[in-house]
């Protein structure tokens, strides 16, 4: 029995359901002081956490030590490490998952703002849409795409842990999801501005700015976490695509330096002055 059997088998258990919502409670505020309720929700066969009312995080497997203050410690450390979104911004996040980020980037523009939360995996979407709507959010958009170098379809991964889906276009061993440029993005949704984008793909960064000629023009502030790291042998190679795409569009970019291997994956850029 593998790990991610293992952890079916933890998480499924009835006892199990009945055992988490007392201590993961307990955890949470031993750790953080946040007063975190946990629940198996049966209908939609997923945990959610809820704090102060807000729902944070809903998902098929429990988030342990998840709390508002947690998301807003990792996306100021990683994610908005060179720019945190304002009142008023609008905010593009590809690969946002189940919404850690999409609670705090909301209420960080405010009502007068806007953010475009996008994810390829279909139930992970759903997941993200259904925080979304119990939360009352009206400045949040969902859309379940992929985005790549093209308009068309591709596969991606149905794995346990929903932030290590990779696109997998040749390989049709996975879920057949819509994928479309990003270019073709804004000219759907009618974006005509950027102050913030976050890309967190999974390898799929490289093939996404391949369709962003035009939507790139628009677009302040920038981070890219580039999956290198999911290569033997590399050299950075996606790195370096990534930097060079930003420079010859005029970005002025700034590596991470960090020691750990994920977070130094991290490319931070902004308009140069001659934009």
């Amino acid at each position: 029995m593998n790990k991610t059997e293992k952890l079916n088998m933890v998480f499924n258990n009835k006892l199990m359901r009945r055992f988490i919502p007392l201590v993961n409670p307990i955890i949470t505020f031993l750790n953080n002081n946040s007063r975190v309720v946990t629940r198996y929700d049966h209908s939609h066969k997923s945990w959610v956490h809820t704090e102060n009312g807000t729902v944070i995080s809903i998902d098929k497997n429990p988030c342990w030590n998840i709390s508002y203050k947690t998301i807003e410690k990792t996306v100021r450390a990683i994610y908005c490490k060179n720019y945190l979104p304002k009142t008023g911004d609008v905010v593009v996040d590809l690969g946002a998952g189940v919404g850690f980020e999409t609670v705090l980037f909301q209420r960080l523009v405010g009502e007068a703002g806007m953010v475009f939360a996008v994810e390829a995996h279909p139930k992970t979407a759903s997941f993200l849409g259904l925080l979304c709507r119990k939360n009352g959010y009206k400045n949040v958009t969902v859309s379940q795409t992929a985005i790549g170098g093209s308009n068309g379809s591709v596969y991606i991964e149905d794995r346990n842990n929903h932030a290590a889906n990779s696109i997998k276009e040749y390989q049709k061993d996975g879920i057949q999801v819509p994928m479309m440029t990003f270019d073709q993005f804004i000219r759907e949704k009618n974006i005509k501005r950027i102050n913030y984008m976050k890309i967190n793909i999974e390898g799929a960064e490289e093939d996404a700015i391949k369709g962003m000629n035009e939507s790139i023009k628009i677009i302040e502030n920038i981070a890219i976490s580039c999956h290198d790291f999911l290569e033997a042998n590399s050299n950075d190679r996606i790195k370096k695509k990534i930097i060079d795409f930003l420079l010859k569009n005029d970005f002025e970019v700034e590596e991470s330096n960090d020691e750990h291997y994920i977070r130094r994956s991290w490319v931070y850029a902004k308009q140069g002055a001659q934009k």
